[in-house]
């Protein structure tokens, strides 16, 4: 999917969020937004998914094949873990709910089930931040769309529960036409990822490309160091090497 020249206001008159967004997502990666908050990623995120209508861009997608996560989850507290369970995967399946959770469990290490056992029968309310996000992303990854949309799936969430979202991720790419998108401030998280950047900034693209050329232009080996430069040169180091 291709994004050329891409411009947008929420006013007709007021300064654009987005101004001049020019970059591509592949099926083959993850593709990756990151940037400062309030840089524009949800609105990107917005007008990829069809949210809002901007002139030369049409979304490639029906509304059917997209899921798109949001960082809160509007359900009410007092649902349990395997309402949850039930709720996603149930909105993509007629089959019973028995063999959807049996087919669920067998995607899930280990470590990952003994997580679901202690989440099934609590309720929302009483899991953290993390624990949530978990068993919502893990259950949303079972669904089959065309389209994927995190947004800063692993924020808030230990290494361990991280580690498995970030395979669900990735298996998620290997599906065939399947686009996958999230957004990011955990840069650590990329390194071991076959993954696609776009680096927003002020609402336009400072860079757009893999992880190891994001460090390499602005020589480090960390990336919240390169995340920085980036920030404060705005993305002078992109143009002096050439993109």
């Amino acid at each position: 999917m291709k994004i050329d020249s891409l411009r947008f206001s929420y006013k007709r008159h007021s300064p654009p969020v987005l101004e001049d967004i020019t970059t591509a997502f592949y099926q083959d990666k993850l593709n990756v937004i990151v940037g400062l908050n309030g840089a524009g990623k949800t609105t990107l995120l917005d007008v990829i998914t069809g949210v809002h209508t901007v002139n030369g861009f049409t979304p490639p997608f029906e509304e059917g094949e997209i899921v798109y996560q949001l960082q809160g989850i509007f359900m009410p507290n007092v649902l349990k873990g395997r309402d949850v369970v039930r709720l996603i995967l149930k909105s993509d399946s007629t089959s019973p709910f028995k063999v959807l959770k049996d087919h669920f469990v067998q995607d899930l290490a280990d470590r990952e089930k003994e997580m679901l056992d202690q989440l099934w029968d609590r309720k929302i309310g009483d899991m953290s931040v993390g624990e949530r996000r978990w068993l919502l992303i893990r259950s949303i990854s079972q669904l089959n769309r065309k389209l994927y949309i995190f947004d800063e799936p692993t924020a808030g969430i230990d290494p361990d529960a991280r580690t498995y979202i970030m395979e669900a991720l990735s298996k998620l790419v290997q599906k065939r036409n399947t686009l996958v998108i999230m957004s990011t401030h955990i840069l650590h998280e990329l390194e071991y990822i076959n993954c696609h950047i776009n680096f927003l900034h002020k609402g336009k693209m400072l860079y757009h490309g893999d992880y190891d050329r994001f460090l390499k232009i602005n020589g480090t080996k960390n990336p919240d160091t390169a995340f920085r430069n980036f920030i404060e040169t705005d993305g002078e180091k992109v143009s002096d090497i050439g993109s």
